[in-house]
């Protein structure tokens, strides 16, 4: 194992205990200051149970909806474009030139139908302090969810620099 890999599973581990009020309180305090973490759509960091809790918060007031791109999280968009066939197979780019297979990204979790026209991408990083949950901006249903294990590196632009394949690693 990795110390990226060792440090990202330590983390999981601490982030869902609960610790009793006023440490717990201490350390979503410390965690929200470290990371700068703008607070006014989600409740106090100190009336969350464990740091996972903060990490994954709720909005708690809705966002208004604006022309344009509309993300389905928050976070910065590393890279975007149309994927490219190469042997034929689809791959993708992360950052600075290095590339990834988008069919070993999915692994069986697509009919190969879904991919014939090729397709477009955003690889969004969600930073520590982004808001980690998903939108859509119309109702839906989700239909199916497939968990798939992984490596859990850090997906920041020096680890993805660093690590090839980083995206289907994970």
């Amino acid at each position: 194992m990795s110390f990226d890999r060792d440090s990202s599973r330590f983390f999981g581990i601490i982030a869902g205990f609960k610790f009793f009020k006023a440490l717990q309180s201490f350390i979503n305090e410390r965690y929200v200051n470290h990371f700068n973490i703008d607070m006014s759509e989600f409740k106090k960091p100190n009336e969350y149970e464990s740091l996972n809790a903060l990490f994954t918060r709720k909005l708690e007031k809705l966002r208004n909806l604006e022309d344009g791109f509309i993300s389905p999280s928050d976070g910065c968009i590393l890279q975007s474009g149309e994927a490219f066939l190469a042997e034929n197979e689809l791959f993708a780019f992360s950052i600075k030139g290095r590339t990834y297979s988008v069919e070993e990204l999915l692994r069986d979790n697509y009919e190969k139908e879904e991919l014939k026209n090729g397709l477009n991408y955003a690889n969004i990083y969600l930073s520590p302090k982004d808001y980690h949950r998903y939108h859509a901006p119309c109702n839906l249903q989700i239909l199916s969810l497939t968990y798939t294990s992984g490596a859990l590196f850090s997906v920041n632009e020096r680890h993805l620099s660093k690590i090839a394949n980083l995206y289907t690693q994970n």
